[in-house]
């Protein structure tokens, strides 16, 4: 109905998920990688959640389309996994082509996609099985899922399954009894809604991928959106469909604020306060006349025969008009009303550093495996078919070129071998976490938890540390002895780390010479290894804080100048005590369990506040004027009054003739009560 006049050529919110309108959110770009890479791999599970109505199916078909696109693996996608054992087998056989025999048991079947299996392998192809909604899954399908992903050969299983599904499914797995595929999670990652910016970014984006290229949503419209949708793009779409249908009716080519309301409530099923007020008065059945001319008597006798009169003469929704019209012209209202907008401003950036927490929370969460941590230090180095197992990937790095070291320690002896790590940490509950540790200065330092780059102080790490990782350090042109025998670019690594350990470049290289064998054993001597002249493991690993590796942990410059004039430390833990509280509270090495960007302003939003919460104010509190918060002054609207003239205006006089109409918004709230009308802040 309304896409001629919003110039649209197709409805763009359309709550179908339709990949054209796929906005990429950097969450939902950090989803799509991760499920590419995770498909990369093989075999093991794959696990993709979000709350409802976040965007985690259009995600899933953006992959499908891709995935056929490029036509490099076999495709099975389930959307509706409410099935009985056989029927789950069936359906898989179905979705992968293979042919089979109605009413054929559950051996027949297994049977059918082993073959399936295999043969896909020896063409070399994969296989990737997607089940969306996977939360609905019982025990018994996970199990037979899992069964089949131990369908393999040697080195290489033949199944990749990607579960996509609720939050609950998380918990499900966190269970004892699913320990076993829990194990054989490789990648994971929570959908989170959008920010209110990103909202912003969402509406434009689907009105210009619909041919709309002017901002039609006002800021108010959108603010009031985020509110009611929490940044959910399904509530966001059934919301803006309504909103610009509320705008076509209005003649507006703008949807503003009000058109979201009506929008909104459309949608939720429920009246503004506003409506129901005016729907009352409207309809004439709260007084009648004998009650209107009664009261209007008592008026009289009260405030002047005139407005009796007028009361009693007059439309109840047209006297209320001019009572909000007066209140609208007043100061003090002009000055709240900046207020709350300013206040809701505030909130939105706390909001923001709320969604940062979560994020982290999450990563956490999923990062209790260290099997998971050390696959991700492997990929930092290049090896992306790493099995999670430390045995069985140490040797393959080794014969590559690479050693693996696993030891205690605090950071400070961490940083001496200069590169990257996974390391232990404790969350604020005492539980182990793992990390792979990707940078560090005095300063900063990034933690690649589940996915996803942190930055965080130096002393949050230094804090949570348990003591124990994991690294891989590179060999010497990939030899493990370095002699007269070995290249002469292993030599000349050695001639370089020799040169940083004696901070000298008085020496020439000139080959494994008589030089080079003294300077080795001199060294060795003084790092107590026995002296032979030839630089084996032990040498190497000693001298391994002296070498260059293409993956320094050391990087001068971690955080933007932003970061560093705005973030100021951690909160202490998740229940988001304030960092003043933090300190007091004790000096454990676990007090600070996340990192967070708290702006300034919300901080000083916190300071001013006479509860140190979040600062709320009433909508009563704007219209009464009862003891509260100013947030014009800092100080109690109440003691504000008893300083002579100090906000300027009075509310609780009559103004003079030069005033609002020559009545108070006190005066007008007193007559509104007395009348039986009521104004909110929507009114004004």
């Amino acid at each position: 109905m309304y896409k001629q006049f919003f110039g649209l050529s197709e409805a763009p919110f359309s709550i179908s998920p339709n990949p054209k309108f796929f906005y990429l959110s950097r969450h939902h770009r950090e989803a799509l990688s991760m499920l590419k890479h995770g498909t990369q791999e093989s075999g093991g599970f794959i696990l993709f959640t979000g709350e409802v109505g976040t965007g985690k199916t259009v995600i899933l078909r953006t992959m499908m389309q891709e995935i056929l696109e490029k036509n490099e693996m076999e495709l099975a996608v389930i959307f509706n996994p409410a099935l009985s054992l056989i029927e789950l087998l069936e359906t898989i056989c179905h979705e992968f082509g293979i042919d089979f025999a109605e009413g054929s048991s559950k051996r027949v079947l297994l049977q059918h996609i082993s073959d399936f299996l295999t043969e896909n392998y020896r063409k070399g192809r994969r296989a990737l099985l997607m089940i969306d909604e996977a939360q609905h899954l019982d025990d018994e399908l996970i199990e037979q899922v899992r069964l089949l992903t131990n369908i393999e050969t040697d080195n290489t299983k033949l199944l990749q399954v990607i579960l996509v599904g609720q939050p609950e499914l998380q918990e499900k797995f966190r269970s004892q009894h699913m320990r076993q595929i829990s194990q054989r999670i490789t990648a994971r990652f929570h959908l989170l809604p959008l920010s209110i910016y990103e909202v912003d970014s969402y509406i434009r984006f689907r009105m210009q991928s619909a041919g709309c290229v002017q901002v039609i949503f006002s800021q108010g419209a959108v603010r009031e959106l985020y509110k009611v949708s929490g940044g959910i793009p399904r509530i966001i779409n059934v919301c803006c469909d309504r909103a610009l249908l509320a705008a076509y009716v209005d003649n507006s080519h703008t949807v503003e604020r009000r058109h979201m309301l009506q929008a909104v409530h459309e949608v939720m099923g429920t009246r503004s306060f506003a409506a129901a007020v005016r729907e009352y008065l409207a309809s004439g059945h709260f007084l009648n006349y004998g009650m209107r001319l009664a009261c209007g008597v008592l008026l009289a006798a009260a405030v002047g025969v005139g407005t009796g009169y007028l009361f009693c003469h007059r439309n109840p929704v047209e006297l209320k008009q001019d009572m909000v019209n007066a209140l609208r012209a007043d100061r003090d209202i002009i000055s709240y009303r900046e207020s709350i907008r300013e206040i809701k401003e505030h909130r939105a950036e706390k909001e923001s550093v709320i969604r940062e927490q979560t994020r982290y929370r999450t990563d956490v969460l999923n990062s209790s495996f260290e099997e998971d941590a050390w696959k991700k230090l492997q990929r930092e180095w290049g090896f992306a078919n790493a099995t999670g197992n430390a045995d069985t990937d140490c040797a393959y790095l080794k014969s590559a070129g690479f050693m693996c070291f696993s030891g205690n320690g605090s950071l400070s002896e961490l940083e001496r071998y200069n590169v990257p790590a996974v390391i232990s940490l404790l969350d604020e509950k005492l539980r182990p976490f793992y990390a792979v540790l990707l940078k560090l200065n005095d300063n900063y330092a990034v933690l690649l938890i589940n996915n996803r780059e942190w930055v965080v102080p130096r002393d949050f790490v230094a804090g949570a540390m348990e003591g124990n990782f994991r690294l891989i350090w590179t060999l010497p042109d990939g030899e493990e002895r370095v002699s007269r025998r070995s290249s002469q670019a292993a030599q000349i690594k050695l001639f370089d780390m020799l040169n940083r350990y004696e901070n000298t470049d008085a020496h020439a290289f000139n080959g494994y010479d008589r030089t080079m064998v003294n300077r080795v054993k001199k060294t060795q001597e003084n790092l107590g290894l026995k002296p032979d002249g030839y630089a084996g493991i032990d040498t190497l690993w000693a001298l391994l804080p002296y070498a260059d590796t293409e993956h320094s942990l050391y990087e001068e410059y971690i955080a933007s100048a932003e970061y560093e004039n705005n973030l100021q430390t951690l909160v202490d833990s998740y229940s988001g005590n304030s960092p003043e509280n933090a300190t007091a509270e004790g000096d454990g090495k676990n007090n600070a369990a996340e990192p967070v960007t708290e702006s300034q302003k919300v901080r000083e939003q916190k300071k001013n506040s006479s509860s140190g919460k979040d600062l709320i104010i009433s909508e009563d509190e704007l219209l009464t004027g009862g003891n509260g918060f100013d947030p014009v002054n800092s100080t109690s609207v109440g003691n504000a009054r008893e300083k002579n003239g100090s906000s300027g205006h009075d509310v609780n006089k009559p103004a003079d003739a030069g005033g609002t109409a020559g009545t108070s918004p006190a005066a007008l709230r007193e007559s509104s009560a007395s009348e039986g009308l009521s104004i909110s802040m929507d009114d004004l």
